[in-house]
């Protein structure tokens, strides 16, 4: 088996809507169209029907609606970094980036324009750039739990254990229901070989988000290596249930399900060859640093 959790995504982003809201959101959407048609030169109207449009996953009605906005009214920096979050979500983040660049330039202190300008450093690879915006949104007053959340991950990604641990905390006492921030802070307890610390937050992940695949693998990942093979099949098969293409999981519950049936037919054969070593979890040990390791 080898040593491959399931990693993170990208930043962390207030813009999804659950299926639950859209209708609600679809009556907003068509009040504000009234409100459009009585007072057509109001960029206000557009900017707020544009912000519904971008919840309900619209974001080409979205990016038309701010285009007017930005007609009507130029200088308003929270429509720019509004229109920059529709284009960040089509993957056009060079275009995300200018309309962020555009906001920050109306309002020097607008930490959600660095947060976002920030995430697209980060969904570049640019990690240090994507840390130094996170730094100038929280040096212009934002303390929300997702800009730490969102830090913390590049720090991962280049190796910063220390800060990541860190920054992934911050984001808990913010925001204790931040489930990818207790499955991410777990990753790194994992990666430091501390597999109890790591199976609280995944747990902690789990209560937040039930269905939340990866914190059932790596759960899984981690029982494997205290030895605890039963809970570890049951967790991979957990996480495929829930995600039944992530190849990782079907490939360690096959591991498992081979390596725990070969360690039982061992104990078996030892058992009628009178061969038996006081403590068989000595066997299961050396079994597992065998396999662990990638010999």
């Amino acid at each position: 088996m080898d040593n491959h959790l399931s990693h993170e995504g990208g930043p962390y982003q207030e813009f999804d809507c659950r299926l639950s809201q859209r209708a609600e959101l679809e009556r907003a959407i068509a009040a504000r169209n009234r409100a459009v048609k009585l007072r057509p030169t109001s960029a206000i109207g557009y900017c707020e029907r544009g912000r519904l449009w971008q919840e309900v996953g619209e974001h080409e009605f979205a990016i038309q609606d701010f285009n007017r906005a930005i007609e009507l009214n130029p200088m308003s920096a929270q429509t720019y970094n509004d229109r920059g979050i529709c284009w960040a979500k089509k993957g056009a983040y060079v275009r995300a980036m200018g309309d962020f660049e555009a906001a920050i330039e109306l309002d020097s202190s607008c930490a959600e324009a660095y947060n976002n300008r920030g995430n697209c450093w980060f969904m570049k690879e640019e990690y240090e750039r994507a840390i130094a915006d996170y730094n100038r949104a929280l040096a212009h007053g934002s303390q929300a739990a997702f800009i730490y959340y969102n830090r913390g991950t590049c720090w991962a990604k280049i190796g910063d254990q220390e800060r990541s641990l860190s920054d992934f905390g911050r984001a808990i006492e913010r925001d204790p229901t931040l489930a990818d921030a207790y499955y991410n802070r777990g990753n790194r307890w994992f990666e430091n070989g501390e597999y109890d610390k790591a199976i609280a937050d995944y747990e902690s992940s789990l209560e937040q988000d039930p269905n939340h695949a990866r914190a059932y693998h790596n759960r899984g990942c981690c029982l494997v290596r205290k030895g605890e093979y039963g809970k570890a099949l049951a967790d991979f098969t957990e996480a495929l249930r829930l995600a039944p293409k992530m190849t990782t999981a079907f490939l360690h519950r096959q591991w498992v399900e081979d390596t725990w049936g070969l360690l039982h037919s061992r104990r078996r054969f030892l058992y009628l060859s009178n061969d038996q070593p006081e403590d068989w979890t000595i066997i299961l040990a050396n079994w597992s640093a065998k396999n662990l390791s990638g010999a």
